[in-house]
């Protein structure tokens, strides 16, 4: 015989036939208390069971044994989901660790406070275990994000946030003058200065090799500081700019002159306008100021 209590506690994330009913025959039935039911509520929630379905559940768990057994007791289960809860301030450490060893990475001098924090973690009984991560890209923000990952007994169970006010210096390139758009970069452009670049629209250029190459793309404005977003390489093949043309034909090598309709890089495929004829034509970049046309 089993009978259904009207209402059952649980302290885990599924329930069983013994959390909701009375098992009081011995025998062909012992086999059936440790069933899993269902997936408990969440923590202070509960959930209405129907008899037929734990009926449903044990036929299809046990089918021989089902036919015989006198079910009793109500009709419908109240199972409400108890938990534990975790220490607040120790998943505030976790996340702060998290935080600074992933600022350490990328700066020398940084600083965060905790301004916002889930204040309360309740989970259901089980081992319990955590995962932080940080979605964010290689530059510090003025606010930043922890999560915090809960897994109970491997499974994971729900995310919470935390949140940062962060700071992060670093050496970055000042303009000492106004940089006017096009220029080629070299380091006497700039003075270097440790800043706060939370607040930067942009990642800032990081090194003095990046500057080798490269041309802005908009005005620098003095005292702005240099974010990879306002540089560029600077073309082999600039538009408006007379190029060599090297032309090979049948095994036959021909140089000429021509004038570039677009800037173009290595292997990069660009037009190009015959001065004298006003005839365009495909070329291919093959170093500075040089194309081929095959």
């Amino acid at each position: 015989m089993i009978t259904v209590k009207s209402e059952a506690s649980v302290l885990r994330s599924t329930y069983t036939l013994s959390d909701v009913a009375v098992i009081e025959s011995t025998g062909k039935l012992e086999g059936l208390e440790d069933m899993r039911l269902g997936a408990s509520a969440k923590i202070g929630q509960f959930v209405n069971v129907p008899l037929q379905n734990i009926k449903t559940r044990v036929y299809k768990f046990a089918p021989e044994i089902a036919k015989s057994i006198d079910w009793r007791g109500a009709k419908i289960v109240k199972v409400h989901s108890k938990g534990q809860k975790v220490n607040i301030d120790h998943a505030k450490k976790i996340s702060a660790t998290a935080l600074s060893q992933w600022l350490s990475k990328h700066y020398q001098s940084y600083g965060y406070k905790l301004v916002k924090s889930a204040r309360d973690i309740t989970v259901p009984y089980g081992a319990v275990t955590f995962k932080t991560s940080i979605r964010a890209s290689e530059k510090a923000l003025k606010r930043m994000v922890v999560w915090f990952d809960v897994y109970v007994d491997n499974t994971f169970y729900q995310s919470y946030r935390f949140w940062y006010q962060t700071s992060a210096r670093q050496e970055v390139f000042l303009a000492k003058s106004r940089i006017e758009t096009k220029t080629p970069l070299d380091l006497s452009l700039f003075k270097m200065e440790y800043v706060d670049v939370t607040n930067f629209n942009g990642a800032p250029v990081n090194g003095y090799k990046s500057l080798e190459g490269h041309q802005t793309i908009k005005v620098i404005e003095s005292g702005a500081a240099l974010t990879y977003n306002m540089l560029e390489k600077i073309p082999f093949v600039t538009k408006g700019q007379l190029i060599n043309v090297y032309v090979r034909l049948n095994n036959v090598g021909i140089s000429t002159k021509a004038i570039a309709l677009k800037n173009g890089n290595i292997n990069e495929k660009i037009p190009m306008l015959n001065p004298a004829t006003k005839g365009k034509y495909m070329a291919t970049v093959v170093g500075d100021k040089q194309v081929v046309v095959q």
